[in-house]
Parts: C-alpha cells; structure tokens; sequence
C-alpha cells in the first residue's frame, strides 16, 4: 500500500496515482546523488544562491502577535537557501506551520508527498499532506493531514497510519502528542499554508503543482551526460602505457595484457619482430571534447533560462561592469520570479501562522494582522552599486530625490527611520561652519 492509498481510504479521496507518481520522478532525480553529475541540482544550488544569499525578511510590529510570527519565520529563513534549492529541484515545497507544545513550528514539505484536491482560481482549497515520517522497531509511520477550506472555515485533520495501513492514536508518539486531531478555525480566507512553487513554466494551463527548473529539458541533459561518458573514456584510454618486451619481465603472470587496468603495461612483445619497448601516448582530443561540452551546456542553459555561467564559463574577457551585469540579465529574469514566489509563499504563510498563534491564544487575542512584512533583495549580481550611488546622489544634488532617500538606499531602514536619523544629526551634530566659527549671516 502507498501513501496514496491511505489518503483514499482514510479522508475519501482519490489522489491519481499516476499523476503523484511523476512528481515523485522528479523528487528521486533531484535528490539522486550517485549519477557522476546531477545537472538539476547544479542549477538549483547554483540560483538559490543567487536568489537568497545577501536577502533579508524582517517582520515588523511591536506586539506580541508580531513577535509570534517574527520568531518561527526567523527559522523558515534560516533554511532559505536549502528550500529555494529544494523548490527549484523538485518543482516545489509546501511550508505548513502547525503548534505543538504551545509553540509554533513550520514543516517543508516536497509537493511529491501533497495532493492538491480542489482549487477556487489560483487558491488552494483542499489538499492532503503526508507531513512527517517516523521509523519506530521497524515500522515506518506517516502523519497524514488533511486541510478543507468552506465558508470561511478552515478544517484540519491529523491521522498517523503505519506502512502496513493501520491507524495509531496521535497521543502514541510522544512529538505528536499535543496535536489535535480536528480543529476548525473560523473567520478564514485562505488555507493555512504557504506553497513554494517554482517559476517555470509547466506549460499547461493550470499551475497546481510546480515542476523542476529543468524541466522539458531531459534529452538535452541525457546527450550532455553522454558527452561526459565519452569524455571520460576518451581520457582514460589515451592515458599513456608503455609496451615492453616478454624477455624484459621476470614474473610470467604480468605478461598477460593490461590495458585498461592499473598495471602501466599495455601489452608485451615478441622478440625478433618488434621493438624491445614501445610508448602508446596517443594525442588526447581536448580541445573538440571541450568545445563539444561548450555547446551542449550553453544550450541547456538557454532552455532552462539562464544566462552563461551555471554549467558553462560566463565571458567576461574584455567587458566592461555593465556588460558583465547585462549579460546575466537572463539569470536575474529568473532569480527576481523566484523571488516573487517566495513574497507570495511568505505572504501565505504569515497569515496561518498568524490565524494559528489566534486559536491556540500564542498571544493575546484580537492581534490578527498586527505585522508588517519587508524583503530585502540583494541586487548586486545586477546593479552596480558604485553606478547606483553616482546616479542617486546627483539625482539628491539637483533635488531630484530627497536626502532621506540616500540614507534608505544605504542602511536599508524605512524612509521615516532615515529622515528622522537625518533630522537628529542635522540637531546634534555640530557642522564645519559651526567648528571653524564660521558665521552664515551677512
């Protein structure tokens, strides 16, 4: 029995087997780590690092509601770059919060293990979660929950089932204990979870579930692991190997023929007909193996997206700053969906977790939307921050932007915090004029 079938029996559903089954595809390839190169997750690691490495969130709000969420949003953040990478990889991953032991915590979870049962536009309105496993004397334990949002009402089922189909009460396992096993939740707009889906186009007009960054990519990469074979073998078997004749060894058995083992000796040689040694070093064909590797990796990267330098080198001989940006304008096109992606998954996420910390009274009552959200986007893969500083101060000089601009652009704090940091020092601190006793008046 799978997952699928505990899903079905347990909460009536009936997940397409078939369909769940490609998603799984698509987990096992990504998380495949004994193919000599894994060219999904190259690309995966290599934007999330893009896309993340440099960013913050903050959550800001002085209640206690905004505390709340600040802190179980801090340890989601922590895991960005492992989430991005997973998202991309995978196609997505679904970020459910839940309270246990009066705290809050956030699953990720890969939409393999998810079935999207019902949508209203682009909302999700019904889904199944296979939450958490759990290995005890043996036995493999899935935690199943079940979400239903209508009428405004949020309804969340828990069940835990072995491998083998059978139900265990939540109060079995000590960490899910605390979890009830149905809640309602009025006064509800969406479901209480965020979704990570990757940017790329599934190229179907519905987006329930995510697909891999590389996907509809499959013979490209499998002529591209071929070329790597044939590169690797081609090297191998221009290794160079020296000939000698049989009169020369001592010990019979190494007369035997040892191409393509360790032994440095490619065959032996009758005497009298042949040389006494010989040397086979044949020329390796370097230049056409790379250049062949240069045009399979460079279309790959087009049809994924990007710009030069995931699997190939960028160019970079001879450009200036600006060309160097310009060309990875392509990458950046993706970085900066990617990025939309997570607004929209941590918008959905602070929101349940914020109904949740409500229910379970986490904080006071009454706090519901007490928060403010603020990403900080690193740009500088794109913009030239020298160029960007130039730009704005004259722009400040020919009172184009305001002071306070500059200051925000700097320390990233909000245009308030950077007037009011700009209006104390203007207070405060003492100007040239005023040390030099320097008067201003005619």
């Amino acid at each position: 029995m799978t997952v699928w079938d505990f899903i079905e029996r347990i909460f009536r559903k009936k997940p397409n087997k078939e369909r769940q089954t490609k998603y799984e595809e698509y987990s096992s390839e990504y998380s495949d780590i004994e193919k000599p190169i894994n060219v999904t997750a190259i690309f995966a690691n290599s934007l999330s690092k893009k896309i993340t490495t440099e960013s913050d969130l903050d959550i800001n709000g002085d209640t206690a509601r905004s505390a709340v969420i600040a802190d179980a949003m801090a340890v989601v953040w922590g895991k960005k770059k492992k989430i991005t990478a997973q998202a991309l990889g995978k196609g997505g991953v679904f970020l459910v919060p839940y309270v246990s032991g009066g705290k809050m915590f956030v699953d990720s979870v890969e939409q393999s293990l998810v079935y999207i049962d019902q949508m209203r536009g682009e909302d999700i309105v019904s889904a199944t979660f296979c939450a958490d496993r759990l290995y005890i004397n043996n036995l493999l334990y899935y935690r199943l929950v079940d979400y239903t949002l209508e009428n405004n009402q949020q309804v969340i089922r828990t069940r835990v089932v072995n491998q083998n189909g059978s139900e265990r009460p939540l109060e079995d396992f000590p960490m899910w204990a605390d979890i009830e096993p149905e809640i309602v939740i009025g006064n509800v707009e969406k479901s209480l979870f965020g979704f990570l889906r990757c940017s790329v186009d599934n190229r179907r007009n519905k987006d329930s579930y995510g697909v891999p960054i590389t996907y509809g990519c499959g013979e490209m990469i499998k002529e591209f692991e071929d070329h790597l074979k044939l590169t690797a073998r081609e090297y191998k078997l221009t290794a160079p190997m020296l000939g000698l004749d049989s009169r020369m060894w001592a010990n019979k058995e190494l007369t035997k023929t040892v191409q393509d083992k360790d032994r440095p000796f490619v065959k032996t040689y009758n005497a009298g007909t042949d040389k006494m040694w010989e040397i086979y070093a044949p020329e390796i064909r370097g230049t056409a193996m790379y250049l062949r590797y240069d045009a399979l990796a460079s279309a790959i990267e087009k049809a994924v997206g990007t710009s030069r330098g995931i699997l190939t080198d960028p160019k970079t001989e001879g450009a200036t700053a600006t060309e160097i940006k310009q060309a990875q304008y392509d990458t950046f096109c993706l970085v900066s969906d990617m990025r939309e992606q997570w607004e929209i998954a941590v918008r959905d996420l602070c929101y349940a977790i914020d109904v949740l910390a409500e229910y379970y009274g986490l904080s006071p009552a009454g706090g519901r939307g007490s928060y403010e959200i603020k990403f900080s986007w690193d740009y500088s893969m794109y913009e030239s921050s020298a160029e960007t500083w130039q730009q704005m101060s004259e722009l400040q000089s020919r009172g184009g932007i305001r002071l306070a601009r500059l200051n925000q652009w700097v320390t990233g704090q909000t245009l308030e915090e950077a007037q009011a940091e700009i209006d104390e020092v203007t207070a405060n601190e003492p100007t040239l004029e005023k040390v030099l006793g320097i008067s201003n008046t005619v």
